[in-house]
């Protein structure tokens, strides 16, 4: 081979989700809503503390006084209220007759929901209003329950609903069996279908959704599932206050088919149906793993643990946990639901491993991977290593020597015998051939089971803690009544919400204000819901900026947000970046563009006018990825990129998001993972599609032009990069989808290579054209050697005077040639 400087390209954008980056807020959130890999935690207020001086969390940037981000915002002025918010969207709250929305009712309460509307023999009660597990209320999630007109001396229509003879997850285990009780659930919510003030039956086109949970004497665990490095299972959970012992329940999966697989069990978007947890253990604890209840650790294992043959033994469907005190348990924790992760969980050996693991001659012919069978029967291969500081001697009686193994990524290990004692060439190959494995790795021949946990505070109902006003009618009215930023610069920018809690976060946060009362929405007390509000408010208004952490107030209940800049220096970069948007637009928009002309126009004033921010990046590295020093906090805003010309993938995603929304475009910011590691990237609508555009990673940044653009979900999977949960609502990321690939600007373009002749066409096209980069995306399975070979061979048949000169890159499936 000869010519053609080349060069593997790796991803230039290291985007950090941090208090620095794309994924910050839902971090900071994370258990709250429970989501999995959080940096960051909300602080949790202790209950009735005082307002005045709120906490602050250990993981927090230390305060800039120059920025004065601490100062109070100016108050709110204006006429915009709540309740013109609520008229907007049609989102008056359900009054229902009984306990307050959200509050923890008793077991077998009964709830009276009244309406204007006299509904007759028309509609069933069952119609009208549904019970269910789920927030999206789909009808898998529906429930048994009872409901029945009741008489009432005006004119309208009252329903009541009871539970029903068995509730949801009852056990014959637990300490309140059940009958004629809502259950155990975590959580359930009312769905009312019809209008609840229209005189005549009037069907909403988004049903009320009032959530409720079952009183208990204790609050539930908040549990979640751990793998650990060794790829062990095991459940974790808060200390609960007052609790002396947790129950552990399971609800065991079906087998089915050849290799007796295991079956999904239901959820709570199931209604949990079919689900009868049985009682597996009792420990002090906060941390289970027996789940084969014989004090194993889900390990099998002879008279020594360095013997392991199989690990996370009866792993299977669901699991609950209680809090227990005397005779008084707790209702169950989220269910943690083990089918989605049976791939990841390791269990054995495959036979022909086994096999292959016996009476070795001679270390050379030690294998450096084995397969190992998972839960699920799939099989991955793993690294193996050998513990050649413990090379024994023959025990007395025996014929061989003595190497311990272990494999990567499992709790499996064993020894190994040899029918010739090893020489001290074989000792020093194999020493040398695992040189490259960290030496955690090779001293690593102990099972460590620590684990740690965070506290939890009681959270006491609206109703307990105001007895005097019990959510009356009139006090909801005063609260609707509460002034709502306004700020000038909404005049110019539309906000993105769907429904009165999401503007009215939007607003408060796009103002820089501190304190967000949330009494005028019941719904915010459903943390789940909140959160999941929050962090699609957060990734799709550009103009909110600078947001360092939140936290929720039980005391005032409210959100309390800090910001890196005060709220002066907020207004003035938003003005800022909204006239330089307004620059950059007058000066490549032109009439008569269609939306993919303008799109393009976008993405590549972002790539020819903006560079990722290395020191950003490095601050936020230096801080174990938790935070950002204020003075690299713009690199995450739209501020970043459109001002100064720099920022990390998150503020290219804003970036893009807002010069699209202005040009009249519809896009959203996505967040997720590229190869592992957190990034931020956007999604435009094309016609029934949402397709995905990086405008990160481009010829700039990453070296390939075009890396992503106007892809299908699909093709954005083949390259690495996956989506996460928190862009949008949960109930919303169905809507989001994008699955053609047509537009994808490879396959647009024709840039695409199948084969290797396809590759030396399209590169001799090119060259024959006299473009000054080439960027072909090619198939996975063509060799990187024989691509190579191809390129020399037709720059000395098409441009030979280009050959020595030329460079070439490769990067995941694309080749990019410079001539």
């Amino acid at each position: 081979m000869h010519g053609l400087a080349w060069r593997k390209l790796g991803f230039v954008i290291l985007c950090c989700w941090i208090l620095a980056g794309c994924q910050w807020a839902d971090r900071m959130a994370e258990d709250l809503v429970r989501e999995t890999a959080a940096i960051l935690q909300p602080i949790k207020e202790k209950a009735n503390a005082p307002e005045t001086k709120p906490e602050q969390s250990t993981q927090e940037t230390r305060p800039e006084p120059k920025r004065n981000a601490d100062s109070e915002a100016a108050p709110i002025t204006g006429n915009l209220t709540v309740a013109d918010l609520k008229n907007k969207y049609s989102s008056a709250h359900a009054e229902i007759r009984g306990p307050a929305s959200l509050a923890r009712v008793e077991p077998d309460e009964h709830f009276y929901i009244t309406f204007k509307t006299f509904f007759g023999e028309e509609l069933r009660p069952e119609d009208i209003v549904s019970v269910h597990t789920d927030p999206k209320v789909l009808p898998e999630s529906r429930v048994d329950y009872r409901a029945e007109f009741a008489e009432e001396a005006n004119s309208g229509s009252r329903v009541v609903l009871s539970p029903s003879l068995y509730g949801v997850l009852t056990s014959n285990y637990t300490y309140r069996a059940g009958e004629n009780m809502w259950g155990n659930a975590p959580k359930y919510y009312i769905r009312i279908n019809y209008d609840m003030n229209s005189a005549k039956p009037v069907h909403l086109d988004s049903p009320i959704v009032v959530p409720f949970t079952v009183k208990s004497a204790l609050p539930a665990p908040k549990v979640a599932a751990q793998i650990d490095g060794e790829g062990r299972l095991k459940l974790t959970w808060n200390p609960v206050e007052g609790a002396e012992v947790y129950h552990i329940y399971n609800d065991m999966a079906g087998l089915a088919g050849e290799g007796k697989k295991q079956l999904p069990k239901t959820g709570a978007e199931e209604g949990f149906k079919d689900n009868y947890p049985i009682l597996i253990g009792v420990t002090t604890h906060t941390e289970f793993d027996d789940f084969m209840m014989d004090g194993k650790g889900g390990l099998s294992y002879f008279s020594s643990r360095d013997r392991v043959s199989s690990q996370n033994l009866m792993v299977s469907g669901n699991y609950y946990v209680t809090a227990v005190r005397g005779k008084s348990e707790s209702n169950f924790s989220e269910t943690v639901q083990t089918y989605p992760l049976l791939e990841k969980l390791p269990s054995r050996l495959t036979k022909e491993a086994s096999n292959r693991l016996l009476g070795f001659r001679s270390l050379d012919d030690l294998p450096e991977k084995v397969d190992v069978e998972n839960v699920d029967g799939s099989v991955t291969s793993r690294r193996i290593v050998y513990d050649t500081a413990r090379l024994s001697s023959p025990d007395e009686g025996e014929a061989s020597d003595r190497l311990y193994y272990r494999v990567l990524g499992t709790a499996l290990r064993g020894w190994l015998s040899f029918y010739d004692r090893p020489t001290d060439r074989e000792i020093r190959m194999l020493e040398s051939r695992q040189e490259s494995v960290p030496e955690a790795e090779l001293e690593a021949f102990l099972l460590d089971d620590e684990t740690s946990s965070e506290p939890q505070i009681e959270v006491k109902t609206w109703k307990e803690r105001f007895p005097e006003e019990n959510k009356g009618t009139t006090e909801r009215k005063r609260w609707d009544r509460q002034l709502v930023p306004d700020p000038p610069i909404l005049k110019q920018v539309n906000i993105h919400a769907d429904s009165a809690l999401e503007e009215y976060l939007a607003r408060f946060m796009i103002d820089g204000q501190r304190k967000i009362p949330l009494r005028a929405f019941p719904e915010a007390e459903d943390e789940d819901q909140l959160f999941d509000a929050l962090n699609k408010v957060y990734y799709q208004n550009p103009m909110i900026l600078g947001v360092k952490s939140y936290r929720y107030s039980y005391f005032s209940e409210s959100l309390i947000v800090n910001y890196h800049d005060s709220q002066r220096t907020i207004k003035e970069k938003q003005a800022e970046t909204l006239k330089a948007a307004r620059l950059i637009l007058s000066s490549m928009i032109k009439e008569g563009m269609t939306d993919e002309d303008k799109r393009l126009a976008i993405y590549d004033y972002l790539n020819d006018n903006a560079v990722y921010d290395d020191e950003a990046y490095k601050n936020s590295k230096a801080h174990d990825f938790e935070y950002v020093d204020d003075q690299f906090s713009d690199a995450y805003t739209p501020y970043g990129v459109l001002v100064k010309q720099k920022g990390v993938c998150m503020s290219y995603a804003y970036a893009f998001k807002l010069l699209g929304d202005l040009a009249g475009l519809e896009s959203i910011v996505v967040t997720g993972t590229l190869d592992d590691i957190p990034h931020a990237w956007n999604k435009v609508r094309i016609g029934e599609d949402w397709l995905n555009v990086d405008a990160t990673n481009g010829a700039t940044n990453a070296g390939v032009p075009y890396f992503l653009y106007n892809a299908s979900d699909q093709l954005a999977e083949k390259l690495k990069f996956h989506f996460d949960e928190d862009y949008v609502l949960d109930s919303e990321l169905s809507d989001y989808a994008g699955k053609s690939n047509s537009r994808d600007y490879y396959v647009s373009h024709g840039l695409e290579a199948k084969t290797l002749a396809e590759f030396k066409k399209k590169l001799a096209a090119g060259l024959q054209r006299g473009d000054e980069v080439i960027s072909l995306r090619v198939a996975s399975n063509l060799d990187e050697d024989d691509l190579m070979e191809a390129a020399s061979d037709t720059f000395y048949q098409i441009s030979p005077e280009l050959a020595e000169s030329a460079d070439y890159y490769e990067m995941e499936n694309y080749v990019v040639i410079y001539p």
